[in-house]
């Protein structure tokens, strides 16, 4: 049994009420604390769920409403009628999922990985009912292979190409080795139960693949790139009050993405232990900064 990350007695089990909706045809599922005078909105990536953030929620002080939706075949959360999970389809099943559970008022959004991508997308779209952008480890701009050491590159050139299916789909390489990869503390049998219970079997994990593929890596898929370009270049002259969190050492946001990233206005940072999974290392800390920048808005 790994340490307890939280100081409390479980911290394996997530206690946060659910609820359930249709969203444009999913059934998307979502913690809702359902009371507070603020909505914060927790957003996951690949291969999470809302389950990443139950320890952070359970840190903060309970007088905001604290939102955490699955991504559409992720987490507890349905299939795609049609078996699609591209960054595209993930938008519009999120803008669903607002539209029905917050259709109007004004929202705190709190991003790890592709959530990342998803909230700036939708703050975006929507500024004027955004309060503040929290984020960490997140898809915040392209890659460049050039980037990459020599060999670094292997695992996503390896998913993007005929491997992938075997290597995500069979293997299950994002559950079994990338989460604990990304994680420095060592994650316990539950913990690992419950990242796996959504992936099963070999169509549920077509999400992660999907995801996978979508990363923009020199410039590549085009329309994912041009999206991901724009929440960047519209963070960097947002007025919104931003709070980056930075992993120590961190996995995705390290680097050029990290000094792009502290180049953007009305932010504040701080550091965290952590690899690529934060939540998971330090979610006293991140609750703690999190609780702070709220109180400040």
């Amino acid at each position: 049994m790994s340490s307890n990350p939280a100081g409390t007695a479980d911290t394996a089990t997530d206690p946060h009420p659910r609820k359930t909706i249709t969203a444009d045809g999913v059934s998307m599922s979502y913690v809702d604390t359902d009371s507070g005078d603020r909505a914060v909105v927790f957003l996951h990536g690949n291969p999470t769920s809302s389950y990443l953030w139950r320890n952070v929620i359970s840190s903060l002080a309970p007088t905001h409403r604290y939102l955490a939706p699955d991504l559409a075949g992720m987490g507890a959360s349905g299939p795609t009628p049609n078996g699609a999970y591209r960054f595209t389809d993930h938008v519009r099943y999120l803008d669903a999922w607002f539209d029905a559970v917050l259709p109007e008022g004004n929202v705190t959004l709190v991003m790890h990985d592709w959530g990342a991508a998803l909230g700036l997308d939708w703050a975006r779209r929507n500024p004027a009912r955004v309060d503040g952008l929290a984020y960490m480890e997140g898809v915040i701009q392209g890659r460049r292979w050039a980037d990459f050491p020599p060999g670094g590159d292997a695992t996503f050139r390896a998913v993007r190409s005929d491997q992938g299916e075997e290597i995500v789909l069979d293997n299950n390489l994002f559950v079994e080795k990338m989460l604990p990869m990304g994680t420095m503390r060592e994650l316990d049998e539950r913990e690992m139960a419950a990242y796996r219970a959504p992936f099963t079997t070999r169509e549920s994990r077509m999400p992660m693949l999907t995801w996978a593929r979508e990363m923009p890596f020199d410039g590549e898929p085009q329309d994912v790139a041009a999206i991901v370009k724009d929440n960047g270049a519209w963070a960097s002259q947002s007025p919104v009050p931003k709070l980056l969190i930075a992993g120590d050492p961190g996995a995705v946001m390290t680097g050029p993405a990290l000094e792009y990233a502290r180049t953007w206005p009305n932010q504040q940072a701080v550091s965290v232990r952590g690899a690529h999974f934060l939540p998971e290392d330090s979610p006293q800390d991140i609750g703690k900064a999190l609780q702070e920048f709220l109180d400040r808005l």
